[in-house]
């Protein structure tokens, strides 16, 4: 293996200072390819982080750039999580895409895990960033569905509304539909983020020129298929022409588990997708 430096890193984004990890190999591969990860949602992105080190490392000692960015308002970048909106997070990762071609990568992959998969393929469509592959990590399909679940968190959590009276769903959506945040398990959820990620769909992309994506879908089961969204999905983007293969891989979802969790299926899968190797265990 080639060796790689890790180098930890500010650079500016369109509303603050952004955190981010450059590992740097020490020679890029033959075909000068990167990685962009693109963390998924809150709390989710701190789970995530054992594994996109380990991905990281791997992938830097065979000859890729990699760069994990912390999006504003999230992590170490500046911001509070109040202050976050879809749109930012846009033109964010479309700068950080730039900078790994600055570094002389011909081929900007971008990895989204989550919610990151959705926002990965919104800039590729409607940002100014082409990314040259695709690969998402247990893609969110509906913002509406995501963003569901996360209010059910507070729900979970046994908060009471005003006057007493016990909360639910509908009264919180109707708070975030009249300009008011909601704190969600540490997040300030603002109305403005809520609004942009509820009325995203990943069927919506169907028309976009995608280019080759890879998905892959965590599962509880050997044998077991990806689930029905994710199939009425990729029937849609494959009816217009895109080159996109889906496997299905046994694990936890790591990004929600109680302990920290990794799933080597994953990283050997992703690892052969990017450089056509396998990882050493």
């Amino acid at each position: 293996m080639a060796a790689y430096n890790a180098e930890a890193f500010f650079f500016s984004g369109v509303a603050g200072k952004l955190f981010a990890i450059h590992y740097k190999p020490a020679d890029l591969g033959p075909d000068k390819s990167a990685v962009l990860l693109i963390p998924p949602f809150a709390e989710e992105m701190n789970k995530s982080r054992r594994t996109f080190s380990l991905l990281s490392r791997s992938l830097a000692s065979r000859g890729t750039h990699v760069l994990l960015l912390d999006l504003f308002a999230c992590g170490d970048s500046e911001g509070e999580f109040a202050e976050a909106r879809w749109n930012i997070w846009q033109q964010d990762v479309q700068i950080a895409a730039r900078w790994l071609r600055c570094q002389g990568a011909d081929q900007v992959f971008a990895l989204g895990l989550r919610l990151g998969a959705l926002l990965a393929l919104d800039v590729h469509c409607n940002g100014g960033e082409r990314f040259d592959r695709l690969i998402l990590w247990a893609p969110v399909v509906s913002g509406r569905l995501a963003m569901s679940q996360f209010l059910r968190l507070r729900l979970m959590a046994g908060l009471l509304g005003n006057e007493g009276k016990r909360e639910t769903t509908k009264s919180l959506i109707s708070l975030l539909q009249e300009g008011e945040p909601v704190e969600i398990a540490g997040y300030e959820l603002p109305p403005a983020l809520y609004t942009a990620i509820n009325g995203l769909n990943m069927a919506d992309f169907s028309g976009c020129s995608l280019p080759r994506t890879h998905w892959l879908e965590l599962v509880q089961d050997e044998g077991r298929a990806i689930s029905p969204a994710s199939q009425r999905v990729l029937d849609a983007w494959r009816r217009n022409g895109t080159q996109v293969h889906a496997d299905s891989i046994v694990g936890d979802p790591f990004w929600s588990t109680q302990e920290i969790t990794v799933i080597p299926c994953l990283l050997d899968k992703t690892l052969e997708l990017v450089t056509g190797n396998c990882m050493d265990h």
